[in-house]
């Protein structure tokens, strides 16, 4: 195994953070992982062994990419030697990168998420939407310029928990049966001074009365009962304002669009 061995970091922080959101996921422990993953020094995996000197610029670092079976570009990281060797036990390749900097990376390039210690009990995906909130750069909540009828403001902002992979793909399914919808949207929305709540908000054809709205969005929740994660609450919005649904369109990507 090909390492720079001058660099000497411990990651237990990461790794106490890691444990604790998996203990008890929530946005404390969330935005406490985030800071570790941001301070930490990871293992990267290398396209080679590196004989020279790859420059103080994070960027001329060559770094392997991969594309997983949910047909997405990951990077792979690890906390430690030992997390490099349960995955690849013939000794792979490796770089040593600050996290701050490999979120920056990603983010800037067309990656879709960094998988941490695959294989591991220790393992955490942190998917494109996260990125902003992993590397410091948090945007604030988004305010909504429309105006509603009790004078409140909205705001919008990136969910602060991703959800499951598999959940994600059991709501396009549900999604897609329903022509009605153009598009989909999962975040984060606070009415005045109401709580911040996760959302999934819908984009439907133009020309639907608000009964037949309402009556779509009653059939899309009572399906969603059966496949939300165990302790998620979640509301629906429909996104009948060209104004809000641009904002919400310029915050987050669609996590469905009709084909």
């Amino acid at each position: 195994m090909e390492v720079e061995e001058t660099l000497e970091f411990s990651n237990g922080a990461l790794l106490l953070a890691l444990r604790d959101l998996t203990a008890e996921p929530g946005s404390e422990h969330l935005r406490a992982f985030y800071c570790a993953l941001s301070n930490s020094t990871l293992l990267l995996l290398a396209p080679q062994v590196l004989t020279d000197d790859p420059g103080s610029d994070p960027e001329d670092i060559p770094l392997l990419t991969f594309v997983d079976d949910a047909g997405e570009d990951v990077l792979i990281a690890f906390t430690d030697e030992d997390a490099a060797l349960a995955w690849d036990p013939d000794g792979p390749s490796l770089v040593a990168l600050r996290g701050v900097d490999l979120v920056l990376i990603a983010e800037h390039n067309a990656i879709d998420a960094i998988v941490l210690n695959p294989g591991s009990i220790d393992s955490y995906r942190l998917h494109r939407s996260e990125f902003p909130a992993a590397s410091g750069n948090v945007p604030p909540l988004r305010e909504d310029a429309r105006p509603t009828p009790a004078g409140t403001t909205i705001f919008v902002a990136p969910p602060e928990v991703q959800p499951p992979g598999s959940w994600v793909r059991a709501v396009r399914s549900v999604l897609k049966s329903y022509p009605s919808i153009a598009a989909a949207y999962f975040f984060l929305m606070r009415i005045g001074p109401e709580g911040a709540r996760h959302v999934i908000g819908l984009a439907l054809h133009e020309g639907m009365t608000p009964d037949a709205q309402s009556s779509l969005v009653d059939a899309v929740l009572a399906e969603f009962e059966g496949i939300l994660p165990e302790g998620w609450t979640l509301d629906f919005v429909v996104l009948d304002d060209p104004g809000f649904l641009a904002t919400v369109a310029e915050t987050v990507p669609p996590i469905h669009t009709k084909v």
